[in-house]
């Protein structure tokens, strides 16, 4: 019973020894402050390229599937929203139509 008792926990720390231990950073976002008087929000995708082949040739390069940008802007969008969402406080809308990139550094006061 000694035996395999021992060679159970042989075993056991001969499987953890082969796993690999990863360590992530990760920055915590800044606590904004948002005027009373805002009481909707538009949520402005502007990712939309100049022509749409730097996205394929991008998408190519890189080895990422079809619309995989897309499909995380969209997801990172719609979890915005849905915590956006959960407060009374605004009327969250998302833009129906995408802004090319652009230096807008007015656009926002």
């Amino acid at each position: 019973m000694k035996k395999i008792q021992f060679s159970l926990i042989v075993l056991t720390f001969a499987c953890t020894a082969c796993m690999r231990s990863v360590s992530i950073n990760t920055l915590r976002p800044a606590d904004i402050h948002i005027p009373n008087e805002v009481q909707s929000i538009v949520l402005v995708d502007r990712t939309a390229y100049e022509k749409d082949a730097i996205g394929i040739v991008e998408g190519i390069l890189t080895g990422e599937g079809i619309n995989e940008d897309q499909d995380g802007i969209m997801a990172m969008f719609s979890s915005l929203k849905n915590s956006l969402d959960i407060s009374p406080r605004f009327n969250v809308v998302m833009a129906s139509e995408k802004i090319k990139r652009a230096n807008y550094s007015g656009f926002i006061s």
